[in-house]
């Protein structure tokens, strides 16, 4: 079976739109594509943002609750108890 020339262009035009259309249409693949990355970069997100939760909330817990890591905390924000005498130390500079 002999194609002429014009029905060889209008088939291999035939066949690039159904080719292209679907990849490159409205809800195409890479539509579709972009969408899946953009979820597994918020997924991603999601579970390191639950993560930071967990620990900010464990050591919420262990400040209202171990008065040792009040203090800690207190100390390194250069807190000092009632009747403490607080010291600088300054380098000289030669």
């Amino acid at each position: 079976m002999r194609y002429s020339a014009g029905k060889k262009k209008i088939f291999l035009w035939f066949i690039a739109v159904t080719l292209v259309v679907p990849l490159l249409g409205y809800k195409g693949l890479v539509s579709i594509l972009k969408q899946k990355m953009e979820i597994s970069k918020l997924n991603k997100k999601f579970t390191e943002t639950e993560k930071e939760s967990i620990e900010l909330k464990k050591r919420l817990y262990a400040l209202e609750n171990d008065p040792s890591v009040l203090e800690h905390e207190a100390r390194k924000m250069g807190l000092i108890k009632p009747g403490e005498i607080k010291y600088k130390f300054v380098k000289r500079a030669y």
